[in-house]
């Protein structure tokens, strides 16, 4: 009798561990609905049957805690600024050289030259500091980044949105399925406790 007790905690845990992996299987697996016949009910995985609504909550979800409009433009303003002024100076420069007759004298040439650009760079940070006010302002009226990133989630492929759930929590699901045979054992440990002949 003792040795069918012992069994308890190994017969749980094989119980915990294989209803999680049933459990994680099902959440992803039909991808298709499956047709129970002479019923009007299908089965299929709960993640690709309800892909539409994640798309959704996973566009809003990085829109309104990850990425918004003003903080794409943070990102890249300290060195676009920098490529944009560089930019402006040899834009200048060089219309400058064409549009400047060749009778001017080269001292004369270069003094408005040097006066062009160097007001330019003065005046650019104003004129950019306009620029990208606007266009935060565009981007937070225009875009919208949960809609675009709902839009790409819906477009994937039932394999390749698990596929991509499961690169991000794959690791996660696997402890799940270990934690049930953790779980299992523990129970069966209590009740190979509790039906002990003391």
């Amino acid at each position: 009798m003792p040795w069918r007790l012992l069994m308890l905690p190994l017969t749980a845990a094989l119980v915990g561990w294989v209803t999680n992996v049933v459990a994680v299987r099902l959440l992803f697996r039909p991808l298709r609905p499956i047709r129970v016949p002479r019923t009007p009910w299908s089965i299929q995985g709960v993640i690709p049957r309800r892909q539409g609504a994640i798309a959704t909550s996973i566009g809003r979800l990085v829109e309104e805690r990850f990425l918004q409009p003003r903080d794409l433009l943070a990102s890249v303003d300290g060195s676009l600024r920098v490529e944009v002024a560089a930019a402006l100076e040899n834009y200048v420069s060089r219309r400058l050289d064409v549009a400047l007759p060749a009778w001017v004298p080269a001292g004369i040439r270069s003094a408005v030259k040097r006066y062009a650009v160097d007001r330019m760079r003065r005046e650019a940070d104003g004129a950019l500091d306009s620029v990208v006010e606007r266009l935060q302002q565009r981007l937070a009226s225009e875009l919208r980044v949960g809609s675009l990133v709902a839009a790409r989630v819906r477009q994937l492929e039932l394999a390749d949105f698990e596929a991509s759930l499961l690169g991000v929590i794959g690791s996660e699901l696997r402890w799940i399925e270990v934690l049930g045979a953790i779980m299992g054992f523990a129970i069966g440990l209590v009740q190979m406790l509790i039906a002990w002949p003391w």
